[in-house]
């Protein structure tokens, strides 16, 4: 199996308009209720709930930018550029929560400045920062084959030949040179080294990762 093939070697973004800083507002809508970031932690607030493998990450809140909100965010893939998506969905202490976007503006090909509804302070928009961003999985079908990477794959579950389902693959581990699948195996982190030795094939219509690993790998 090879990851090329699959399509998940990441490329250079696409340039937008030349190359030059772009900015967005999105379409006027009802007013919507704002989403603070503690009242959903707190469930004060309710929101329909999002599981984990009906999104997909496609980049990350990096810091504020100024007093009103703003956040500056980095994307690992163009999909939001033609995907006209109307929310991102962020990881708030394990919970999935959509948040709508007001308005938005490229800095470069792969940066933006981003303004959420009811993200409105710098201390709001500073608690965002380092949260992955998802889009929901219908969204996928914006990317070319080329766009995907193996940060992708997580959310995806890793099923053994011979051990059977080992759970959902929570983070990728791309530190050094040996790259690793960081796995939710019943409670306990499992690695499992991300190598064609290992990986059979990849199947994003269930989302699933088959392997099969060498005898004793599960137990280190």
């Amino acid at each position: 199996m090879h990851f090329a093939r699959i399509g998940l070697l990441s490329r250079p973004l696409s340039v937008r308009e030349g190359g030059k800083t772009t900015s967005r507002r999105k379409p006027a809508r009802p007013a919507r209720m704002s989403h603070f970031l503690r009242s959903f932690a707190t469930g004060k607030k309710q929101a329909a709930m999002i599981r984990k493998e009906e999104v997909f990450a496609i980049g990350t809140a990096n810091k504020p930018h100024g007093v009103g909100g703003e956040l500056s965010i980095s994307f690992t893939t163009d999909v939001f550029d033609t995907a006209e998506a109307d929310y991102f969905v962020l990881d708030m202490d394990g919970i999935l929560v959509p948040f709508y976007i007001e308005s938005y503006r490229f800095r470069s090909d792969t940066t933006a400045l981003l303004k959420l509804e009811g993200i409105d302070t710098q201390e709001q928009a500073r608690e965002l920062a380092g949260h992955t961003l998802y889009l929901p999985v219908a969204y996928r079908e914006h990317m070319d084959e080329e766009d995907f990477t193996l940060h992708h794959l997580v959310g995806f579950t890793l099923a053994d030949r011979h051990a059977g389902t080992l759970g959902p693959v929570t983070a990728i581990d791309d530190s050094t040179a040996n790259v690793l699948f960081q796995v939710d195996h019943a409670g306990r982190e499992l690695l499992v080294p991300v190598s064609d030795d290992f990986i059979e094939r990849i199947d994003p219509g269930t989302r699933t990762i088959h392997t099969c690993l060498p005898e004793g790998l599960i137990d280190l």
